[in-house]
């Protein structure tokens, strides 16, 4: 988000901002995707944000018990990641207002992140606590501060970057960690090879990106390691206006058509979790298979919008970049944080037990 808490993170003089590999719109498995082929060495902290795209396709279709079990796979995969260079990894629980009034589902994945913060000792800065103190002090609602149910107004995403940097800068000090072995499930990306005559390349301005275009009937095979099942997908939400099918030892078939879907912008690429993930073959043998929009009854959903009704007769295609990988469980290091993981922000009152 232009003018966003990044924009504040990056103007603050005692704070440099050496990458960002956020990608908007996506799930958990962006992390291991984007971090797989980058260093955090000489970094002191890694930001996590992930909670806002994860409440939002939990209120709208659900959020299945294998896709909680990726983003807590997902926090594992970060210490272990974070352990190579002693960067200690901060959850930034970014507030959203989707569902705010359901009782049933209001800042389930906020509870959620803590939970999993407080069991792997990773700390965590809420920013549900600052922006709830911030309506209070403006006399105001706590849902009148954002512009739409994922998003905090922009002028109060920036203050509220500013106290996460000065929460960071009083916490930080003070912070203490060990490395120890734990275990977890390794996750890893699975890029199709881009020989095999359907490869397409998309630039920008500020990005290039490889995809494999399909049509529906096409596919392509792939190679995985054993024991291991899908988790995730990467491909060009701007490019793509069908199905997907990946076939194992189970098949999950995820629609790709949303209202993202542009002749006039090459490149959008995500990261999606699967609600249901899909085991590879006895083989490791994966299938990826383009499908027509509403042929498949069983189809997994997306939280992204239709399909604009004037594209409605382009032709039909995805374009995929990889999938994210979960493998059976193994050993490693990890690091913990030993001493007080709530971040901030730092108000007079700790913030009420979720």
């Amino acid at each position: 988000m232009k003018g966003g808490y990044t924009y504040a993170l990056a103007d603050h003089p005692d704070i440099v901002v050496r990458q960002n590999l956020s990608i908007g719109s996506s799930h958990p498995p962006l992390v291991p995707y984007r971090l797989a082929n980058s260093s955090l060495a000489g970094s002191d902290i890694l930001l996590i944000d992930l909670v806002v795209n994860e409440q939002r396709i939990l209120v709208q279709h659900g959020y299945s018990e294998k896709a909680f079990q990726t983003s807590s796979d997902v926090l594992d995969y970060v210490i272990a990641k974070c352990a190579e260079t002693n960067t200690i990894p901060i959850v930034l629980l970014m507030p959203e207002r989707i569902g705010h009034k359901d009782p049933v589902h209001r800042q389930r994945i906020r509870k959620h992140y803590i939970e999993q913060c407080r069991i792997r000792s990773i700390p965590y800065y809420d920013g549900y606590v600052f922006t709830e103190g911030l309506a209070k002090r403006l006399g105001t609602s706590y849902s009148s501060l954002f512009k739409d149910g994922s998003h905090i107004q922009t002028h109060h995403a920036y203050t509220l970057g500013l106290d996460l940097a000065e929460s960071i800068l009083r916490w930080y000090p003070h912070a203490d960690s060990v490395r120890e072995i734990g275990t977890y499930a390794p996750l890893s990306c699975l890029i199709p090879p881009h020989d095999c005559g359907r490869s397409v390349t998309h630039s920008t301005s500020i990005a290039r990106a490889e995809f494999i275009g399909l049509k529906p009937g096409d596919s392509i095979e792939l190679l995985a390691p054993a024991n291991s099942e899908v988790v995730g997908l990467s491909f060009n939400m701007a490019r793509s206006n069908c199905s997907l099918a990946i076939a194992g030892a189970s098949t999950t078939t995820k629609s790709l058509a949303t209202s993202y879907y542009s002749k006039d912008r090459a490149l959008w690429m995500v990261v999606w979790s699967l609600m249901t993930p899909v085991l590879t073959s006895k083989d490791g043998k994966l299938r990826l298979t383009a499908v027509e929009r509403g042929s498949d009854a069983n189809i997994e959903l997306h939280d992204h919008g239709a399909l604009p009704e004037h594209y409605q007769s382009d032709t039909q295609r995805i374009e995929i970049a990889g999938l994210v990988m979960r493998h059976l469980t193994t050993k490693c290091l990890m690091l913990r944080v030993t001493n007080d993981i709530f971040v901030g922000p730092r108000t007079p009152s700790e913030p009420e037990t979720p």
